[in-house]
């Protein structure tokens, strides 16, 4: 089963909240690019809206500050951002994940944002496999054999999979499942925290621990 179709059906098996848990989960884990990349404003933002999205899940209820993070959400210097090339469009691609989380929070039919938020996760993570094993080289994929997914893109899949199954299979109390998902989130953060210098590198990019 491809990872879409596995990770489309297991989202759809939840609730809102343990949806919301599991894409709030994503926005933590992709947190290092925004950290790395994004004006101070912007990164103080961000971590406003997603302690607010994991009160809301612990909560079972939406913060009333999860209304106003969203609106917001279109205001940032890098939100607007669509060169790939430019660092600024890494944390658009991350405020979009911590848009879906939102959103699926706000709305009453949360799946698709779930499943969003995941499948964008696991693009940051996988390109950076790509350029940490390519360069700033195109790569060329052929649809019809796509090369198999690197170090950091699979162990996104494997700890989104795992997550969801620990809260769908275990009756868990909403803190548990924050608990669960924050420590998947701080592993991931981790891993992208750790490439994220050389990856930087790699792209000519300036890092914001770097600049004055």
């Amino acid at each position: 089963m491809s990872y879409w179709a596995e990770i489309t059906a297991a989202i759809r098996g939840l609730d809102k909240w343990q949806r919301a848990a599991v894409a709030t989960m994503c926005v933590e884990s992709v947190s290092p690019v925004v950290a790395g990349f994004a004006e101070p404003a912007t990164r103080h933002a961000f971590q406003q809206a997603l302690n607010a999205a994991w009160k809301s899940v612990s909560d079972r209820a939406s913060d009333p500050f999860v209304v106003r993070a969203r609106s917001l959400l279109n205001d940032f210097p890098e939100s607007d951002c669509d060169d790939s090339h430019n660092p600024a469009y890494k944390v658009n691609r991350a405020l979009s994940i911590l848009a879906y989380a939102l959103d699926g929070i706000i709305e009453d039919d949360s799946a698709q944002r779930a499943i969003s938020a995941c499948a964008a996760a696991v693009e940051i993570y996988g390109g950076c496999d790509v350029v940490l094993t390519q360069g700033n080289q195109a790569l060329k994929i052929n649809p019809a054999n796509p090369p198999p997914a690197g170090r950091l893109e699979s162990l996104q899949i494997q700890s989104q999979l795992h997550s969801i199954n620990e809260v769908r299979n275990v009756v868990k109390s909403p803190n548990e499942i924050v608990k669960l998902m924050r420590a998947s989130a701080t592993q991931l953060a981790f891993e992208l925290d750790r490439v994220l210098p050389v990856y930087a590198q790699l792209l000519g990019w300036k890092m914001r621990t770097q600049l004055s």
